[in-house]
Protein backbone atom coordinates (compact mmCIF):
# COMPACT_ATOMS: atom_id res chain seq x y z
CA UNK A 1 0.00 0.00 0.00
CA UNK A 2 1.40 3.36 -0.99
CA UNK A 3 0.72 6.63 0.74
CA UNK A 4 1.54 10.27 0.26
CA UNK A 5 0.04 13.70 0.16
CA UNK A 6 -0.86 16.54 -2.12
CA UNK A 7 0.40 19.91 -0.95
CA UNK A 8 0.60 23.57 -1.79
CA UNK A 9 3.69 24.46 -3.79
CA UNK A 10 6.44 25.35 -1.29
CA UNK A 11 6.79 29.09 -0.75
CA UNK A 12 3.42 29.74 -2.47
CA UNK A 13 1.21 31.08 0.31
CA UNK A 14 -2.39 31.84 -0.65
CA UNK A 15 -4.11 34.98 0.66
CA UNK A 16 -7.82 34.30 1.19
CA UNK A 17 -10.23 36.78 -0.34
CA UNK A 18 -13.94 37.17 0.48
CA UNK A 19 -13.52 36.31 4.18
CA UNK A 20 -15.78 37.80 6.85
CA UNK A 21 -15.07 38.60 10.48
CA UNK A 22 -17.72 36.17 11.74
CA UNK A 23 -16.78 33.31 9.39
CA UNK A 24 -18.95 31.27 7.07
CA UNK A 25 -18.03 32.96 3.77
CA UNK A 26 -15.94 30.81 1.47
CA UNK A 27 -12.96 32.13 -0.49
CA UNK A 28 -13.41 33.15 -4.10
CA UNK A 29 -11.97 31.04 -6.91
CA UNK A 30 -8.99 33.40 -7.10
CA UNK A 31 -7.94 32.23 -3.64
CA UNK A 32 -8.76 28.53 -3.71
CA UNK A 33 -5.71 26.64 -2.46
CA UNK A 34 -4.32 24.38 -5.22
CA UNK A 35 -2.80 21.08 -4.09
CA UNK A 36 -0.34 19.19 -6.27
CA UNK A 37 2.07 16.25 -6.00
CA UNK A 38 4.87 17.16 -3.63
CA UNK A 39 7.99 18.47 -5.30
CA UNK A 40 10.52 16.51 -3.23
CA UNK A 41 10.98 12.74 -2.98
CA UNK A 42 9.01 10.66 -2.55
CA UNK A 43 6.70 12.37 -5.06
CA UNK A 44 3.86 9.89 -5.53
CA UNK A 45 0.94 10.55 -7.88
CA UNK A 46 -2.52 10.49 -6.30
CA UNK A 47 -4.32 7.40 -7.62
CA UNK A 48 -7.55 8.07 -9.54
CA UNK A 49 -9.45 5.57 -7.38
CA UNK A 50 -9.02 2.89 -4.70
CA UNK A 51 -7.55 5.49 -2.36
CA UNK A 52 -8.59 6.82 1.03
CA UNK A 53 -8.15 10.48 1.92
CA UNK A 54 -7.10 10.61 5.55
CA UNK A 55 -6.97 14.26 6.59
CA UNK A 56 -6.06 17.85 5.76
CA UNK A 57 -3.18 19.51 7.61
CA UNK A 58 -3.64 23.28 7.71
CA UNK A 59 -1.65 26.31 8.91
CA UNK A 60 -3.14 29.77 8.46
CA UNK A 61 -1.47 33.07 9.36
CA UNK A 62 -3.13 36.38 10.10
CA UNK A 63 -2.63 39.24 7.64
CA UNK A 64 0.19 41.68 8.41
CA UNK A 65 -2.23 44.42 9.56
CA UNK A 66 -4.67 42.11 11.35
CA UNK A 67 -5.15 41.41 15.06
CA UNK A 68 -6.06 37.84 15.99
CA UNK A 69 -9.32 37.32 17.86
CA UNK A 70 -9.27 35.10 20.94
CA UNK A 71 -10.07 31.96 18.90
CA UNK A 72 -9.64 30.89 15.30
CA UNK A 73 -11.56 28.37 13.23
CA UNK A 74 -12.42 27.34 9.70
CA UNK A 75 -14.73 25.39 7.43
CA UNK A 76 -13.42 23.77 4.26
CA UNK A 77 -14.28 21.68 1.26
CA UNK A 78 -12.25 20.10 -1.55
CA UNK A 79 -12.97 20.19 -5.29
CA UNK A 80 -11.43 18.53 -8.32
CA UNK A 81 -11.43 21.80 -10.30
CA UNK A 82 -10.24 25.40 -9.88
CA UNK A 83 -13.74 26.75 -10.56
CA UNK A 84 -15.12 24.95 -7.50
CA UNK A 85 -17.87 23.18 -9.43
CA UNK A 86 -16.82 19.53 -9.01
CA UNK A 87 -16.98 18.63 -5.29
CA UNK A 88 -14.61 15.94 -3.98
CA UNK A 89 -15.03 16.20 -0.18
CA UNK A 90 -16.92 18.27 2.37
CA UNK A 91 -17.93 20.82 3.23
CA UNK A 92 -17.27 20.49 6.94
CA UNK A 93 -20.60 20.66 8.74
CA UNK A 94 -19.34 22.72 11.64
CA UNK A 95 -16.50 25.14 12.11
CA UNK A 96 -13.32 23.39 13.27
CA UNK A 97 -11.27 24.94 16.06
CA UNK A 98 -7.61 25.76 15.53
CA UNK A 99 -4.74 25.89 18.01
CA UNK A 100 -1.91 28.42 18.21
CA UNK A 101 1.09 27.60 16.05
CA UNK A 102 4.14 29.73 15.29
CA UNK A 103 3.84 33.50 15.84
CA UNK A 104 0.62 34.86 14.29
CA UNK A 105 -0.41 31.42 13.03
CA UNK A 106 -3.11 28.88 13.86
CA UNK A 107 -3.10 25.23 12.87
CA UNK A 108 -5.46 22.29 12.67
CA UNK A 109 -6.08 18.91 11.13
CA UNK A 110 -9.42 18.04 9.53
CA UNK A 111 -10.32 14.35 9.31
CA UNK A 112 -11.73 13.32 5.94
CA UNK A 113 -11.83 9.48 5.99
CA UNK A 114 -13.36 9.21 2.51
CA UNK A 115 -12.61 7.19 -0.63
CA UNK A 116 -13.27 9.46 -3.62
CA UNK A 117 -12.69 8.60 -7.27
CA UNK A 118 -11.48 11.27 -9.64
CA UNK A 119 -14.14 12.10 -12.22
CA UNK A 120 -13.27 11.97 -15.95
CA UNK A 121 -12.92 15.76 -16.08
CA UNK A 122 -10.79 15.95 -12.91
CA UNK A 123 -7.13 16.93 -13.12
CA UNK A 124 -4.55 14.21 -12.44
CA UNK A 125 -3.00 14.47 -8.96
CA UNK A 126 -4.58 17.84 -8.28
CA UNK A 127 -7.28 19.13 -5.93
CA UNK A 128 -8.38 22.52 -4.59
CA UNK A 129 -9.27 23.46 -1.01
CA UNK A 130 -11.74 26.25 -0.26
CA UNK A 131 -11.76 27.94 3.15
CA UNK A 132 -14.12 30.02 5.25
CA UNK A 133 -12.13 31.35 8.22
CA UNK A 134 -13.10 32.94 11.52
CA UNK A 135 -11.09 34.83 14.13
CA UNK A 136 -8.19 36.00 11.99
CA UNK A 137 -9.02 39.64 12.68
CA UNK A 138 -11.06 41.42 15.32
CA UNK A 139 -12.93 43.72 12.88
CA UNK A 140 -13.20 44.12 9.10
CA UNK A 141 -11.10 41.38 7.51
CA UNK A 142 -11.72 41.74 3.79
CA UNK A 143 -9.20 44.49 3.16
CA UNK A 144 -5.60 44.37 1.97
CA UNK A 145 -3.21 43.48 4.79
CA UNK A 146 -5.92 41.94 6.96
CA UNK A 147 -6.82 38.85 4.96
CA UNK A 148 -5.71 35.45 6.36
CA UNK A 149 -2.90 33.64 4.54
CA UNK A 150 -2.77 29.87 4.07
CA UNK A 151 0.84 28.89 4.77
CA UNK A 152 0.47 25.10 4.60
CA UNK A 153 -2.22 22.81 3.32
CA UNK A 154 -1.68 19.12 2.74
CA UNK A 155 -4.14 16.39 1.84
CA UNK A 156 -2.91 13.00 3.10
CA UNK A 157 -3.94 9.80 1.32
CA UNK A 158 -3.21 6.08 1.23
CA UNK A 159 -3.90 3.46 -1.40
CA UNK A 160 -6.47 0.75 -0.65
CA UNK A 161 -4.92 -1.74 -3.09
CA UNK A 162 -2.15 -4.11 -2.07
CA UNK A 163 -0.26 -3.97 -5.36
Amino acid sequence: MSSGYLEMLPMSSVTLANQTHTGGTYATSASAVPLVVRTSAPALELPAGMVKWSHLEIIIEKGADATLASAQGFKAYVTWDAAGEDIAAGPTQTELSMVAGATDQAMASATLDISPSRPPDGEKSKAYVWFATNGFHTSSINTTGKRPIVKRCRLYWHSLSKG
